[in-house]
């Protein structure tokens, strides 16, 4: 529950929860919490991939669930974090083999299953693009979560396939950072490529990475992804990624995300437009109210 204040409290309305192998327990508690008119965000949780049987078995697909609490994707781990990442110049950690995803990926895929794979390295993200390919899961809109070290080759394909590259930009600032002590010089310069992948064609969504990172304000993600000198998109593009991005990777583009007619009334109040005031303090920058399928969930709108 504190975790739900703190969401809120940064306009956060919708959240994956990528957790632990507990789905059941899990899906359990959030399902009451709704029940009781007690969670203010709604949910998307992830399965870990040993569960996979289980879920196929019990005929999960893609979004089971309803408005507030819904069966997410299939969570693998690819490579490992940092100086673990999984690169084409050889080395790192493999935490599930190119054979092993290739047949994870298409278990899911016949089960009607998306899969969001931890992949940071670029040849963790090529074996997912292997292992998409060879399921032909082009329409489960698979997802590359981080997907930090992707060259042109590998945005193209990530197009190609109906992919989603799913990242954080505080992320990405420590990594451009952290770059000369972890990646070698050739990896460099494709580090958190988010103008590539939109070129591309590549569906973009930011996130925050909650609790990798310690607040999920979307703002100074936002402000970072367009400072970035290396590979800046613009302030809608941003805006869209943690917005319309984020329920596009989720196949909820059709009734959250933008703000039209006939969708959720999930949305955010302020007292002028954030991107319009030169002067804004991104760090500080709150929501004075937060809307939940038009029921306030935070803040006053007085």
């Amino acid at each position: 529950m504190k975790a739900q204040d703190l969401l809120v409290s940064r306009g956060i309305t919708s959240v994956g929860a990528a957790v632990n192998r507990g789905f059941a327990d899990d899906l359990r508690t959030y399902e009451s919490l709704a029940c009781d008119g007690r969670l203010r965000v709604r949910v998307n949780e992830f399965m870990s991939w040993e569960l996979l049987e289980a879920a196929s078995a019990l005929g999960l697909r893609r979004g089971f669930g309803g408005a507030m609490v819904r069966a997410g994707p299939i969570k693998v781990f690819v490579d490992g974090g940092a100086e673990r990442v999984a690169t084409r110049g050889g080395g790192g950690v493999w935490r599930t083999t190119p054979v092993e995803l290739r047949e994870l990926v298409g278990r899911a895929t016949a089960a009607g299953l998306q899969v969001a794979a931890h992949a940071i390295g670029d040849a963790a993200i090529e074996a997912m693009c292997d292992a998409v390919e060879a399921a032909k899961g082009m329409h489960l809109r698979h997802r590359v979560e981080h997907c930090t070290i992707c060259p042109p080759d590998l945005q193209q394909r990530l197009a190609t396939l109906g992919m989603v590259a799913v990242m954080q930009p505080m992320a990405a600032r420590f990594g451009r950072v952290a770059s000369t002590i972890f990646f070698p010089v050739r990896d460099r310069t494709h580090l958190a490529p988010h103008r590539g992948l939109l070129r591309a064609g590549v569906p973009l969504a930011f996130s925050s990475d909650l609790p990798v990172a310690p607040d999920p304000n979307p703002w100074p993600g936002i402000r970072v992804a367009v400072d970035d000198q290396v590979s800046g998109i613009t302030m809608r593009a941003a805006l869209r990624a943690y917005t319309s991005g984020g329920a596009y990777a989720s196949f909820e583009e059709g009734v959250k995300g933008t703000l039209e007619p006939g969708m959720l009334a999930d949305l955010q109040v302020y007292p002028g437009d954030p991107l319009e005031d030169a002067e804004v303090d991104w760090e500080q920058l709150r929501p004075r109210a937060v809307l939940l399928g038009g029921t306030k969930v935070f803040g006053s709108l007085s």
